[in-house]
């Protein structure tokens, strides 16, 4: 897939992209769903205005 982003201005931002699996896990003798994701930390400096 894409994942675009865009910062409103400089600092550090996270993204994060989550998803359940197609696989359970058993807790306590119940099947649970498994949450699979990412996280994105970028940090944006400051820019120069013209």
């Amino acid at each position: 897939g894409v994942f675009t982003y865009a910062a409103p201005r400089s600092g550090w931002w996270g993204f994060a992209a989550l998803n359940t699996s197609d696989e359970k896990m058993k807790h306590e003798g119940q099947d649970k769903d498994v949450e699979i994701g990412a996280v994105l930390w970028v940090q944006f400096m400051e820019w120069k205005e013209k």
